[in-house]
């Protein structure tokens, strides 16, 4: 069964599963899976992952020099921001933002030179702060995999996502 969500983003028009389908993730507040325990969330990341760019140095009027996010970074961001802020939404319960958290990354991608997984991870994280962390210093452990897969690939590129809480 899939929902009848449609999610547009960065010039894809998705149709995503619903919870009797892909493992139940999905960043659809109408329809997202409830945390199986207290303090965890899973969503879902449509389109594919866009590694988390070198900022652009420019001078400033008093002759210093300073990084400015590039426009794709940022677009990318906001979208991670919207999935996660969807996510809370959908849970149950108060979600603790100043805990310790693990997170669990999974990057499905069409091929492995999409960017170096640590760049992965921290477009991630830095979408989800403010929505789901204070600050993503508070993320004490990360597990992440890179998927290239065809057989992965059947659904769409994607990025799945699940923090834990601990210690709230």
């Amino acid at each position: 069964m899939s929902c009848a969500c449609l999610h547009r983003g960065f010039g894809l028009a998705v149709r995503c599963a619903g919870p009797g389908e892909y493992d139940g993730i999905c960043s659809c507040a109408c329809h997202s899976e409830r945390p199986r325990a207290a303090t965890r969330i899973r969503f879902l990341v449509p389109g594919p992952p866009l590694p988390k760019e070198r900022p652009r140095i420019v001078a400033t009027k008093g002759g210093r020099s300073k990084g400015i996010t590039t426009s794709r970074t940022k677009a990318y961001e906001e979208h991670v921001h919207i999935c996660a802020l969807a996510a809370r939404q959908a849970f149950s319960g108060q979600w603790p933002m100043t805990a310790d958290y693990s997170m669990s990354l999974r990057f499905f991608v069409d091929s492995h030179r999409r960017g170096d997984i640590d760049n992965l991870i921290k477009s991630i994280m830095d979408g989800c702060q403010s929505v789901l962390y204070d600050n993503d210093r508070r993320v004490t452990a990360i597990k992440a995999s890179i998927t290239s897969e065809a057989s992965a690939l059947s659904y769409h590129p994607r990025a799945e996502v699940e923090i834990e809480a601990h210690g709230a």
